[in-house]
């Protein structure tokens, strides 16, 4: 079941990218232990963010309104002190106030439902 869950969250990313072309990649963690924190881009196929599995502190960072999953897509991206270039989109309050965290600014978007 939660291989499923996994499997659809990706699916919806994979979705959301063909809609924004303007999106390089999406950063998602699907499952609330942090334990499959991934990273879906163009071109390859989803990809771990980090190797922390069973690490509960490393864990801890990357659900949101933490910041770890914000800060690695900043590293890989556009290095740590990009916050004047960034732009968080997202459509939960755990979404703005990580981005207020960051100091980054924040659009907030209605999801869309699609069957998958």
């Amino acid at each position: 079941m939660l291989t499923a869950v996994r499997e659809r969250a990706i699916a919806e990313q994979e979705y959301t990218l063909q809609l924004l072309p303007q999106l390089l990649c999406i950063y998602l963690c699907p499952d609330f232990d942090c334990n499959y924190c991934r990273l879906v881009g163009r071109g390859y196929d989803a990809k771990p963010i980090h190797s922390g599995i069973g690490q509960r502190n490393l864990l801890r960072q990357f659900r949101k309104p933490q910041l770890g999953m914000l800060k690695a897509a900043m590293k890989n991206h556009c290095g740590l002190d990009c916050e004047k270039s960034c732009l968080y989109v997202g459509d939960a309050r755990e979404d703005e106030e990580a981005a207020r965290r960051a100091s980054i600014e924040f659009s907030r978007q209605r999801c869309v439902a699609r069957s998958f």
